[in-house]
């Protein structure tokens, strides 16, 4: 087969959820057919997220689910494309990027921007050949530590996101820690089944202290981009008092 031949089928109307589901079942059905190596789905409004068939496209390398304004999810599924290269997944309502993702060892280019992101997986540090990220106009006010493990990455954007700013962190830990001087800030949030703690996961004593998260920010140069807050997961304040 042809894997560089374009599959294309009648666009079914932006009020018919049903039908345009089915329609891109049918897209990727006889793409994984053809043994393509690419697929591109855009333009369906209806489509809220990324049918499981997805799993089928054995030797797609890239792979592209743009303007799809209602798309909020990604399956898991999405970890058996073992030879992808390339996702683009822009312009949707994506808000969470799932583990699976980051298990994909040969991606090397990863677009979000334009969606409805609030954080990434702390195994982002699994996407070794992750050369190209695109985060902008997304809604983070961090990033975790782990960006720094991706020892491939050339090219992070983040710009329009309400990141946090060095000074504003510096001020909000001054005013609540006058006797200390450190761009840190310490805030509070729900520990998530993927966050784990900084200082736990090396003393291994993660049971022995509380289930509220202390969080804190670290601001560093990565990547091309400067000063991004790089956020590290802490679940106790004994924890956050090693860690500073």
């Amino acid at each position: 087969m042809n894997s560089a031949m374009n599959i294309a089928l009648p666009l079914p109307p932006d009020n018919d959820i049903i039908q345009q589901g089915r329609a891109v079942v049918d897209l990727i059905q006889m793409a994984a057919q053809c043994l393509q190596t690419s697929l591109s789905v855009s333009g369906y409004h209806a489509l809220f997220a990324i049918p499981p068939e997805i799993e089928n496209l054995s030797r797609v390398r890239t792979l592209t689910f743009n303007h799809n304004y209602s798309l909020v999810e990604i399956p898991p599924e999405m970890e058996m494309l073992v030879t992808l290269e390339t996702l683009s997944l822009s312009y949707n309502r994506i808000g969470r990027l799932p583990l699976q993702v980051c298990k994909l060892r040969y991606l090397c280019v990863l677009d979000l921007g334009n969606n409805a992101l609030t954080w990434l997986p702390c195994a982002v540090e699994r996407m070794k050949s992750l050369r190209v990220l695109n985060l902008e106009f997304n809604q983070l006010q961090t990033l975790p530590t782990e960006m720094t493990q991706v020892p491939s990455l050339e090219s992070l954007c983040v710009e329009g996101n309400p990141l946090v700013s060095d000074d504003a962190a510096e001020g909000r830990w001054e005013s609540n820690n006058p006797t200390k001087s450190s761009p840190l800030q310490e805030v509070r949030r729900p520990l998530g089944e993927d966050v784990k703690c900084a200082v736990c996961a090396m003393l291994l004593e993660r049971s022995a202290y509380s289930k509220e998260e202390s969080v804190s920010v670290l601001f560093v140069d990565i990547a091309g981009c400067r000063r991004v807050p790089l956020m590290s997961a802490l679940c106790s304040k004994k924890c956050y008092d090693q860690f500073v």
